[in-house]
């Protein structure tokens, strides 16, 4: 008895320890065998710590049976041969092949999106379409991950003897009440889930959603991230979308509006903004953003001061708003170039008739006429000037001071 629970015991420290770097060599040959690539190794890594632990396990379960057998405790071939030893022994090779099945699941769905995610087009939109991958194979690995777990536990339950009809029932009830709690977020997620599978968005696009204009930051299941150009941060539940205006899907157009005075000529304006729309698309460094040349469709409105004619270019997407600017920059100096100018803004003022004398002197540099000085007490009264006083002659000092004291004295 002795010397075979030593050799058990010895056979199980050596498998103990070699069994663990025994599996590691297995798989990762296997992986270097079937070049399954870094992200199926790492799946296949996760689940070696697992089976190691299982494999030392069924290893010190089998040196203590042999032990106890040879100290004859423990009568294995008769409890074997029982109906409670085979029992034990066909729900322990059931769990072992739930568990098995569900690893084995587990790792033909990661290795079957590493191939769909290699199989990828190079279209040159490699970061959109990676990163939207990305978010769809972090959903239905999420989603694949839990149903797997569900259901191995419920069968492990099962094999164990325990009956799984109240949990399952407790368990739809306890969804339902989620459900019903979380309305928002599920719609937040099925909202999302059919914007990422109809390729509406991407990161890195510049895209308006709800009257907020911005470029795509950040992208998930249940919101988008954007980003204003002066800075801001908004996140946009995907519930609350009704429509996504994409600047950045195909290409754009450049529409720019140029106003001049009604009494330009209009041909002259149009051979100015068909020469500024030529000498863009001659520059090297606009020519790659433009994807047709510039169209001037002539007078398009008139105002009360100026009329507007209208140009406008396919371009690239993303790049129409450079295009504009640099457009209206080229235009201003051709414009100069051939004598032209754009309108400026006049605004017509009417005046009453006895004003004009004195807005137009001040214009011409003259003294506007002085306002006319108040009569005197006197002169309201209808008293008479004084004697010895010629009108317009200034008034001695002593007649203004008895007016003064006249004034003055309240009898």
């Amino acid at each position: 008895g002795s010397v075979v629970t030593v050799a058990a015991a010895a056979a199980a420290v050596w498998l103990w320890r070699r069994w663990p770097g025994a599996l590691d060599r297995l798989a990762r040959g296997e992986a270097d065998r079937r070049h399954w690539g870094p992200p199926l190794d790492a799946e296949v890594a996760r689940f070696l710590p697992i089976v190691s632990w299982l494999g030392r396990a069924l290893v010190v379960a089998a040196a203590l049976a042999v032990g106890l057998a040879a100290w004859r405790l423990l009568d294995l071939a008769t409890w074997l041969g029982s109906e409670p030893g085979l029992a034990a022994v066909q729900r322990a090779g059931a769990i072992a092949l739930i568990v098995s099945g569900a690893i084995l699941a587990w790792v033909a769905f990661a290795a079957w999106v590493h191939h769909c995610l290699s199989d990828l087009p190079g279209d040159g939109r490699g970061p959109e379409l990676s990163e939207r991958a990305r978010t769809l194979v972090t959903i239905s690995r999420n989603a694949v991950s839990v149903l797997l777990s569900v259901v191995t536990t419920m069968l492990v339950l099962s094999e164990l003897g325990l009956d799984i009809g109240p949990l399952i029932a407790g368990a739809g009830v306890v969804g339902l009440a989620v459900g019903f709690g979380a309305q928002t977020l599920v719609k937040d997620v099925i909202t999302g889930l059919f914007m990422l599978a109809d390729n509406a968005i991407h990161t890195g696009d510049y895209i308006e959603v709800n009257g907020l204009a911005g470029t795509v930051e950040t992208l998930s299941i249940r919101s988008v991230g954007l980003r204003d150009w002066r800075g801001p941060f908004h996140l946009v539940p995907f519930s609350t979308v009704g429509s996504v205006t994409n600047y950045s899907r195909g290409h754009g157009y450049a529409l720019i509006e140029v106003p001049v005075p009604l009494d330009a000529a209009p041909t002259a304006v149009v051979a100015a903004m068909e020469e500024a729309g030529r000498r863009i698309a001659a520059d090297p460094a606009w020519a790659d953003r433009l994807a047709g040349r510039f169209d001037v469709l002539g007078v398009s409105s008139f105002g009360d001061t100026a009329m507007t004619l209208l140009a406008y270019a396919k371009t690239q997407a993303g790049a129409q708003w450079g295009v504009e600017r640099h457009y209206r920059a080229v235009l201003v100096g051709v414009l100069a170039e051939q004598g032209l100018a754009l309108a400026v803004p006049r605004r017509v003022v009417e005046l009453p008739r006895h004003l004009v004398p004195a807005v137009v002197g001040a214009a011409a540099g003259a003294e506007a006429p002085p306002p006319p000085a108040p009569r005197s007490r006197a002169n309201k009264a209808g008293r008479a000037p004084a004697k010895g006083r010629a009108a317009g002659q200034a008034p001695d000092s002593s007649a203004t001071a008895r007016q003064h004291d006249t004034d003055g004295d309240p009898s």
